[in-house]
C-alpha cells in the first residue's frame, strides 16, 4: 500500500500564505482593510484548509530573488540618463517637499531653520551608485521616505536632536545607495519606508514571534 503524503506543518503553510498576501498587497490586489483582515485571520488560523481559503482567489506572483541575505523583492527605479550633480533645498520658517516621479541629483544639500523638508524617493529614478544627502537643521524636521530595495546609510551629529533610521539598511550590494549625513540641532531627521511597508514589516515581526512561541 502506498504511503499517504504527510501534511505540511501549519507554520510552513502560514509563512507561504502570508507571503502571498503580502505580495498581492504590494501589487495593489488587496486594499488596506482586506489585507489587514486576511493577515489577522492567517495569523490565528490553526489548519491548512483555513489558511488556503484566504488566498484561493489571489493570483500567484513570481518575484525575482536577490542574492543578498536581506534582499528585497521590490524594484528600485534607476536613472539611466544624465544625472544632475547637485541641488540645494532651503526651508526657513516654511516647508518644502519633493515626491512622485522625479530624478534626484547626485548630491542634495538641505538647510532647515524652524522649517520642514519632505523628500519621498518611493517613485524616484535614483542615480546609479551612491546618492548623498547632506543636512543641517536647526529646530526643524526632515522626513525622508525610501522604497524597499534601496540601500540606506545614515549617520549624523545630533545636538539636542536626533537621526532616526527605520529602514532595512543595506539590502542589495548591486542596488543604488542613499547616504544621509549632517547635523541636527534641536531638530530631527527621520529616514523611513512607506507606511504600507512599515505595516508589513511589523506584521512579519509579529508572525515570526508567534512561530517562535509555537516551536516552544
Amino acid at each position: 500500500m502506498a504511503e499517504l503524503p504527510r501534511e505540511r506543518p501549519v507554520t510552513i503553510v502560514r509563512d507561504q500564505v502570508i507571503e502571498k498576501l503580502t505580495l498581492n498587497y504590494a501589487h495593489n490586489n488587496l486594499d488596506d482593510e482586506e489585507f489587514e483582515q486576511r493577515l489577522s485571520r492567517a495569523t490565528n488560523a490553526q489548519t491548512e484548509n483555513e489558511l488556503m481559503l484566504l488566498v484561493d482567489d489571489l493570483p500567484d506572483i513570481a518575484e525575482p530573488k536577490r542574492p543578498a541575505a536581506k534582499s528585497s523583492e521590490y524594484h528600485v527605479a534607476v536613472n539611466t540618463g544624465p544625472v544632475k550633480e547637485e541641488s540645494a533645498i532651503v526651508a526657513i520658517l516654511s516647508g518644502s517637499s519633493r515626491k512622485g516621479l522625479w530624478q534626484p541629483p547626485r548630491n542634495i544639500r538641505i538647510f532647515a531653520l524652524m522649517g520642514g523638508v519632505e523628500l519621498d524617493f518611493t517613485e524616484a529614478e535614483m542615480p546609479p551608485g551612491t546618492t548623498e544627502i547632506t543636512v543641517f537643521t536647526v529646530m526643524g524636521g526632515i522626513d525622508i521616505t525610501v522604497p524597499p530595495g534601496l540601500n540606506v546609510d545614515v549617520s549624523g551629529v545630533p545636538l539636542m536632536g536626533g537621526f532616526d533610521d527605520s529602514t532595512a539598511g543595506v539590502v542589495d550590494p548591486n542596488a543604488p545607495t542613499l547616504k544621509v549625513r549632517g547635523v541636527a540641532i534641536m531638530g530631527g531627521v527621520d529616514v523611513k519606508l512607506p507606511r504600507k511597508f512599515r505595516r508589513m514589516m511589523r506584521r512579519r515581526s509579529r508572525r515570526h514571534e508567534l512561530d517562535r512561541d509555537e516551536d516552544f
